[in-house]
């Protein structure tokens, strides 16, 4: 029997997440047609096996790290790069904050690209490009160069981050599913901003910066290569109707500033450990393993909410409720306060440096906590609309990343780490209660957007 429903409106998550939509511009805004050879038709990417989606996963996951890795790997070789091309500091900082930028404007160009040629075209499309201009990055031999590179190169490689989390919607159609999914790629995401200073100043120190920029080079290509050879088109809906819709504007701030934190991190460690510990720049990369170790928690706690609360709850209910995935923010919100408040007030030479590289597992697990329960609630609230509803979030959030490191500059060398951290830290506590209120009525903000999963009516 083939599958042919007229759905009317996102009544239920199978309607929601539905495949193949041929909208007319002259019908019913709400109705869209469904054209499947009966629900097993092997060719829906929903019927994959779990090893080919799982593969999937995995692979694309390895190929975003290295787009993320590349964000911070600057950071690891700046001061060769300042000394080479006789650039400030403030200079050679836009190698770090023009990457990130440029994660602002790309989505805007891969997101829609998306939903009208496919997930695969503009997908690698980027990444390729993002591989090129690693090479023109790594060859520069003039500022101007080396940091337009370096701004277009985000812009490429963000097709990754832009379409990845719509994509794993395509194939992957239970919560626990996607939620294992989030986790695996958020380590990927999160893991290479952590990783990068790590490698970086170790191949630069040894080796200079420009093979740390080859070695990326190379990584990225390796990982993309396999990862394009197991991918194949994933969007059951190659022209999506729709246009743009309201945000959950709130939720978009929050995860700006939480997404800030993250990369503010790059510029707190060295000012903490190399201007007032001492310490040279390939030792104090060291201190970022207390980040890394925190990231890793967070993906290993979401994805034990999914398999152990989410997957459990929606068997037993059938009933899909984004707020579910609201949980883990709640605690990321509860931890990220207390990590950077002791980041702060151990900062001084006379307390031992490990007690202050420890607060980086608090930092690392409650930002991941909180944004990556953010990226994934909006997911499971637009399902099939994931990429675009996502479009303006990350454009906010990359924007405000941006300039976070400037901001964050001018706030501790004019009050210094203690004074700087605590007003960070204050602003964190004093948004402990959103997600809790979102958690309670988030039925009610999801109302305002008519592309957002609705509960069917009795």
């Amino acid at each position: 029997m083939e599958a042919k429903p007229a759905v009317k409106e996102a009544t239920a998550l199978e309607k929601n997440a539905s495949g193949s939509q041929h909208g007319d511009p002259g019908a019913n805004a709400g109705a869209v047609t469904v054209d499947w050879q009966g629900q097993d038709d092997p060719s829906r990417p929903r019927n994959w096996s779990p090893a080919r989606k799982w593969t999937i996963v995995a692979t694309n996951s390895l190929a975003t790290f290295m787009v993320s890795f590349s964000s911070s790997v600057f950071s690891g070789y700046i001061v060769q790069v300042g000394r080479e091309f006789h650039m400030s500091t403030d200079v050679s900082l836009l190698g770090v904050s023009l990457y990130v930028l440029g994660f602002a404007f790309g989505p805007m160009v891969w997101g829609p690209a998306s939903e009208l040629c496919g997930k695969g075209r503009p997908l690698w499309a980027g990444y390729i490009i993002f591989c090129v201009l690693q090479i023109l990055s790594t060859a520069s031999w003039s500022p101007a160069s080396l940091l337009v590179s370096r701004f277009l190169q985000a812009v490429a490689g963000s097709s990754t981050l832009a379409i990845m989390s719509g994509m794993f919607v395509d194939f992957l159609t239970d919560p626990t599913s996607r939620g294992i999914a989030t986790a695996v790629f958020s380590i990927s995401v999160f893991c290479g901003p952590a990783a990068g200073p790590i490698v970086g100043s170790a191949v630069a120190a040894r080796m200079g910066w420009r093979w740390a920029g080859w070695i990326t080079l190379i990584a990225s290509a390796a990982f993309g290569f396999v990862a394009y050879a197991v991918t194949p088109e994933t969007s059951e809906a190659v022209i999506l109707r729709r246009r743009a819709r309201r945000k959950l504007a709130i939720m978009t701030v929050y995860m700006s500033f939480v997404y800030g934190i993250i990369y503010l991190t790059l510029l707190l460690y060295p000012q903490a450990f190399v201007i007032v510990r001492g310490w040279s720049f390939v030792d104090s990369s060291m201190s970022f393993f207390g980040i890394l170790a925190g990231v890793l928690i967070a993906c290993v706690v979401l994805g034990l909410h999914s398999v152990y609360h989410v997957g459990p709850v929606f068997a037993r209910t059938k009933k899909h409720v984004p707020e579910r995935r609201l949980r883990p923010m709640m605690l990321g919100s509860l931890l990220l306060p207390p990590g950077i408040f002791w980041f702060s007030w151990t900062s001084s030479p006379e307390i031992p440096a490990l007690a202050q590289a420890f607060s980086g597992v608090f930092i690392g697990s409650g930002s991941i906590l909180t944004f990556m329960s953010g990226v994934l609630y909006l997911t499971e609230v637009y399902l099939a609309h994931a990429n675009s509803a996502l479009d303006i979030n990350n454009l906010i959030r990359s924007a405000f990343a941006a300039g976070f490191p400037y901001a964050g500059k001018t706030l501790i060398v004019r009050l210094g780490i203690s004074v700087g951290g605590s007003i960070l830290g204050a602003v964190c506590v004093a948004l402990v209660p959103f997600p809790i209120v979102l958690w309670r009525y988030g039925h009610v903000v999801r109302g305002w957007s008519k592309f957002a999963f609705k509960e069917p009516e009795a």
